[in-house]
């Protein structure tokens, strides 16, 4: 497995889509995995070492997917109102033109 594996962003995809596509991949993994929520609102599964700190709502270990889904769905709701992240479909970073057409 790489380091990182996309899940979804909070906004383009629902908080639960994101928690079970999380949770499937960390039941198909033997070694502890930490989901991650990023500022953007970009849920990843990382290797434990890989993940940055911040960003961590768990680390979780193989059970029951249906257990796993409900509690990543749950992790991610408080991380979520801790951080403030709202998800959405705007984009940040995106620049509006100043110039008229003549």
């Amino acid at each position: 497995m790489s380091n990182e594996t996309q899940c979804g962003r909070i906004g383009f995809a629902t908080v639960s889509d994101c928690a079970e596509r999380a949770a499937g991949i960390v039941c198909h993994v033997k070694t502890p995995q930490a989901v991650c929520l990023s500022p953007d609102g970009f849920v990843t599964v990382e290797a434990v070492a890989h993940a940055i700190p911040d960003d961590m709502v768990g680390v979780y270990t193989a059970r029951s997917s249906v257990e796993l889904w409900l509690q990543i769905t749950d992790d991610l709701f408080v991380s979520m109102q801790e951080r403030g992240i709202t998800g959405g479909r705007g984009h940040r970073h995106r620049v509006i033109s100043q110039r008229r057409a003549a």
